[in-house]
């Protein structure tokens, strides 16, 4: 999905019902998206700096909610080899060639691409939706549990169709015994 449409869908999905403001900017800093939320106003005294991102959210007034890469590949500071980063998983990469060196630079990343699975991902974390996003799992859980039940009940009544006379003690006709 490209930058725009993304940021559409965003803004549609998470920040109309609430009354929040997003927007998608490229870092210069940092060479990443970065996805920030309106957080108060824009501030015309603050700093002129336009290269570090603190100094431009802070004069925009936004604050910063996730930061996603470009591509899957993220150059490592000690070396500057590149390490391949696994879509839509977070999780610690250590360099091979600084490694091999005798240092140990260990990052944790996630490269999330711009797609739902992302937009799902800030809709999970995000403080303001979290309720919608447990009401909806209690929902699923129940129906769920409500299924297994339904299993469990009728393989007892199936159980107990099939030895009903011995387990209730019901004589059935080849327990006939003369008086």
């Amino acid at each position: 999905m490209r930058p725009e449409t993304f940021i559409d869908v965003l803004q549609r999905r998470l920040g109309d019902p609430i009354g929040i403001s997003y927007r998608l900017r490229q870092s210069p800093m940092r060479k990443t998206w970065c996805i920030e939320q309106r957080v108060g106003n824009a501030n015309p005294d603050g700093p002129e700096d336009r290269y570090h991102d603190d100094a431009i959210r802070a004069a925009d007034g936004y604050s910063l909610v996730a930061e996603t890469y470009p591509s899957s590949k993220f150059k490592c500071p000690g070396c500057g080899f590149f390490i391949e980063l696994a879509p839509l998983k977070f999780k610690e990469y250590q360099c091979s060639y600084c490694y091999s060196r005798g240092e140990k630079n260990l990052f944790f990343l996630a490269y999330y691409p711009f797609c739902d699975k992302l937009i799902e991902h800030l809709e999970r974390t995000s403080p303001k939706r979290n309720h919608v996003w447990m009401e909806e799992q209690r929902v699923k859980n129940a129906q769920v549990r409500a299924s297994r039940q339904r299993a469990k009940m009728n393989d007892i009544e199936a159980i107990l169709k099939e030895h009903a006379g011995g387990v209730v003690g019901v004589a059935s006709t080849t327990d006939v015994r003369p008086w």
